[in-house]
């Protein structure tokens, strides 16, 4: 709920990136060491969750992003950027490089391509992106032109094979640990564009209905569970 609650909370946050949950088997973790049922000596050991072993549970094991690619938006405006395709623009930050799928960038007072909370776009030479008051234009390549379409550097767009090391910030930035590798992207850089979220509303309504009425559903067992064990007890004493 919390997971699908954020997710709508951002439906219209420009490039934002669904959260989602994985679940395991709980009986799975029940099994013995070469995937048998566990015997009367692993139960006595103190082996979870084995005393009902032919019962499954599931329980939430980690949470992942949904990198798929949101729908672009055409605005027609110069310091709108998205990316079509897998990969992400760098951008300095004072915690060091990190990374977007773009949005509407800006100028700062210094003449540099600059996200909204004033993070300078860093070019393939990790150097900030001066582009003033030039008419200037961006190619599919990520070439960055004057306005006599001179090129003058290119944005820094990179991919990651893995991208389950990103870690979600504030502002549509990920950060990735030094260690983790970077390759070339193959992503299209298109200007007047911005990427929408690639959440879809109803299905994620439709998912907060199910979990609902799931949580209602094993609520009423736990329930009915207490009442029959309070009317044993009665019984038993009687």
């Amino acid at each position: 709920m919390d997971v699908i609650a954020a997710n709508l909370a951002n439906v219209n946050t420009n490039s934002f990136k669904a959260g989602r949950v994985l679940f395991e088997s709980y009986l799975q973790k029940s099994l013995g060491p070469n995937g048998q049922i566990p015997s009367p000596e692993m139960i006595r050991e103190g082996m979870p969750g084995s005393q009902l072993p032919d019962s499954a549970y599931l329980v939430a094991s980690e949470g992942y992003t949904d990198f798929s690619q949101g729908p672009l938006k055409v605005t027609a405006l110069p310091f709108d950027i998205a990316l079509e395709g897998d990969g992400f623009i760098a951008v300095n930050t004072p915690e060091g490089e990190m990374y977007t799928r773009g949005g509407s960038f800006q100028m700062n007072l210094k003449g540099q391509l600059a996200t909204s909370d004033g993070h300078t776009v860093l070019d393939i030479r990790k150097k900030p992106i001066t582009v003033g008051l030039i008419n200037f234009k961006i190619d599919d390549s990520g070439v960055v032109m004057d306005e006599n379409n001179n090129p003058v550097t290119r944005i820094k767009v990179v991919d990651f094979p893995d991208k389950s090391v990103l870690e979600k910030r504030g502002g549509g930035l990920y950060a990735a640990p030094g260690s983790v590798k970077r390759e070339a992207s193959t992503a299209l850089v298109k200007q007047g564009y911005i990427e929408s979220s690639n959440i879809n509303a109803v299905t994620e309504m439709t998912k907060m209905i199910t979990a609902l009425r799931t949580y209602e559903a094993f609520q009423k067992a736990i329930q009915s569970h207490d009442q029959m064990t309070a009317r044993l007890i009665t019984d038993v004493t009687r």
